[in-house]
């Protein structure tokens, strides 16, 4: 999934700070002045964010798109038997426990962190 969002001169290396480093791998495109005289468009991978940082003009109005590369769970077969059958058990019975089982299974973290998180206050 790509997100888009939008950014001001003074906040957009800030922003893509954060975005590199919660997201250690991805792509990001930063436009700058769409469909203005001075348009430009930067795309780079999140770890090579140090290097486009220094071309980047920090004028105008920026739109930002990021998409995240899933690191534990990417290729994984939503369609898998096993994927479908904790789905079915969470949507038969939707518990906490069931939850936690079904969100480990897809992002590939022990049910007990997931139940933990879940029910954190």
């Amino acid at each position: 999934m790509t997100y888009i969002g939008f950014e001001s001169p003074q906040r957009i290396k800030g922003l893509v700070d954060d975005l590199v480093s919660f997201y250690k791998e991805g792509e990001v495109v930063i436009a700058r002045e769409l469909t203005k005289k001075f348009e430009s468009v930067l795309r780079f991978k999140c770890q090579d964010w140090s290097k486009a940082k220094e071309s980047l003009i920090t004028k105008g109005e920026f739109v930002v798109l990021w998409r995240p590369a899933f690191s534990s769970g990417e290729g994984l077969d939503i369609a898998s038997q096993e994927l479908r059958s904790l789905a079915d058990s969470y949507l038969s019975k939707s518990t906490p426990k069931n939850l936690a089982k079904l969100l480990g299974k897809i992002k590939g973290v022990p049910t007990q962190e997931v139940y933990n998180q879940l029910n954190k206050k």
